[in-house]
């Protein structure tokens, strides 16, 4: 077997890179669809400013044996690389993945980065091969998630309503919840802003060394743009002071328009000043409203969390969330 590694350069490597995908992301996420191509070739492009993709195919002769992908932030996290190795199925066991992970350390460190980033998933009850991999390549386990699925099919109006009424109640007064598909409003887009690069620092983020991001209205501008270059579309609901008339909590929805079935719940976070009224909940309820009336084809809905964040993960358990998958958040110094 020899494999060798090329760069993707032009669609039709994209549609190649993403058959990898369609095989592989069924198998490692069970419950899970591989993205639409047009997100590949969204990242292909180069969409968006803050970070900078570059994709990879590996072939064993004519035959597709595996992808990868090193991303670059563009913005801040400038020693930083999220890398992604996947081989397909029926190709695994054979080195390809120990190949595909030192070919991306080398092209990382050639654009002068020194840390390694990345995901591997297990199941629930033991760790899949992907970890062992990674560890063996000396990298570090920094922090810990859980992929928590939601039956959006069963989910019971009645039952969010009792939800609100008896946890969140007169705890919610002096705000007001707001929500808007995939553009915000330009009263709110600075808070928007602010309330994403929170995210950044709030998210617990186990031992890791990712940097705070700056955003502004800009950034978060940019972002949309990408969501949307994505094929995507995105549902977000926040709270609102009603004295400052300032975005005090944030969450949002991703939805493929191509293939919508699977919704993703993306961020969540609210202000720390503003913390104690249930707001994450109350906003996360509406915010699940909007997506059942604007998109009746989504039947799950998909979100993670550091395991160790537990007022989350209390809010996405009252909510019918429940736990189907590890992942393991690594580092690597390079």
């Amino acid at each position: 077997m020899t494999v060798t590694i090329s760069k993707v350069s032009d669609l039709a490597d994209v549609e190649e890179w993403q058959r990898v995908e369609e095989l592989s992301v069924p198998v490692d996420h069970p419950g899970l669809l591989a993205d639409p191509v047009e997100e590949a070739i969204s990242l292909f492009r180069g969409d968006g400013r803050a970070d900078r993709a570059v994709m990879f195919i590996a072939r064993d002769g004519g035959e597709v044996v595996g992808n990868e992908m090193v991303s670059f932030p563009l913005l801040d996290n400038l020693e930083s690389v999220m890398v992604h190795v996947t081989v397909a199925p029926d190709h695994r066991r054979r080195g390809i993945g120990r190949t595909l992970a030192t070919h991306l350390f080398d092209v990382a460190r050639a654009e002068g980065r020194s840390r390694a980033m990345g995901f591997v998933a297990s199941p629930m009850d033991t760790e899949g091969p992907g970890l062992a991999l990674v560890t063996s390549l000396g990298a570090q386990r920094v922090n810990e998630n859980l992929r928590r699925e939601l039956d959006l099919r069963v989910l019971d109006d009645r039952a969010l309503d009792a939800l609100v009424r008896d946890r969140v109640g007169s705890r919610a007064d002096g705000y007001h919840v707001v929500t808007w598909v995939d553009r915000a409003p330009d009263e709110l887009v600075d808070g928007a802003a602010r309330l994403m690069g929170r995210m950044s620092t709030d998210a617990p983020q186990g031992d890791s060394t990712w940097e705070p991001e700056a955003w502004d209205a800009a950034r978060y501008r940019d972002s949309e743009a990408v969501v949307a270059s994505r094929r995507r579309r995105r549902f977000v609901a926040g709270a609102v002071d009603d004295t400052t008339g300032e975005l005090v909590a944030y969450t949002d929805i991703g939805v493929s328009m191509i293939r919508p079935t699977v919704a993703y719940q993306w961020d969540t976070v609210v202000d720390p000043d503003h913390r104690g009224h249930r707001l994450g909940l109350a906003i996360k309820v509406e915010n699940l409203r909007q997506l059942r009336g604007a998109s009746p084809e989504s039947e799950r809905m998909e979100t993670w969390n550091a395991a160790s964040n537990s007022f989350m993960i209390a809010v996405n358990d009252a909510l019918g969330f429940r736990p189907v998958e590890r992942t393991t958040h690594w580092e690597l110094g390079l």
